[in-house]
């Protein structure tokens, strides 16, 4: 999901990721975002930090209390140490700062998805201790 309330800015990411075949659905705030979101629906969220109605913040808090799993990219044109330690404590992968290299955010979300889709198959099939059994 991608939410921004700058169209332009809505549009190019939208566009980006539909030509790798990434299904995208966009929000032009937080408040359309969470009318549209259901837990467990989507993989990854790239939110602005400043929008009307629920700001990125707001929307991160709101959608960490539906789903804990879903990676939260939150970008913001005014990126200091206050907001991306806040970010990343309420649940946030990152913090991008604006102007943004597309390919470079398509590759951390690719790094994100990727490292998180590994460790359920790893819990999974991880075999269990073997009782009285002694490795050498």
């Amino acid at each position: 999901m991608v939410i921004d309330d700058e169209a332009l800015i809505r549009d190019m990411m939208s566009d980006f990721f539909a030509c790798f075949d990434y299904e995208v659905v966009t929000a032009s705030d937080g408040a359309d975002a969470i009318e549209k979101f259901m837990p467990g629906e989507f993989d990854c969220i790239i939110s602005d930090c400043a929008m009307p109605r629920m700001d990125g913040l707001k929307l991160l808090e709101t959608v960490r209390a539906m789903d804990r799993e879903v990676i939260f990219f939150l970008v913001t044109g005014l990126p200091d140490d206050r907001s991306k330690r806040l970010s990343v404590e309420m649940g946030a992968h990152a913090l991008i700062a604006k102007p943004f290299d597309i390919n470079s955010v398509k590759r951390e979300i690719e790094a994100a998805i990727g490292s998180r889709e590994e460790h359920p198959l790893r819990e999974r099939y991880r075999p269990e201790p073997i009782v009285g059994w002694e490795s050498k």
